[in-house]
């Protein structure tokens, strides 16, 4: 199978995952490690973006969809 022709099938989503994990729904974090579900919430808010750090997005296009995990 080409590449190309995988890439396509997947955004069209015809590939059969191989794993499909048993949750029951978009909430559920029965696979998430019980550390990581205690550990505090903590912001990481840059007070100011210089230019300097705009550089590493000068390329950068985002289009995403409205929908909550599409």
């Amino acid at each position: 199978m080409r590449l190309a022709s995988l890439g396509t099938q997947l955004l069209k989503r015809e590939v059969k995952p191989i794993y499909i994990p048993d949750v029951s729904n978009e909430l559920d974090c029965k696979y998430v490690p019980k550390t990581y579900l205690r550990a505090e919430a903590k912001d990481s808010i840059v007070q100011k973006a210089g230019k300097k750090d705009m550089l590493d997005f000068q390329e950068f296009t985002y289009t995403g969809s409205d929908g909550y995990m599409d």
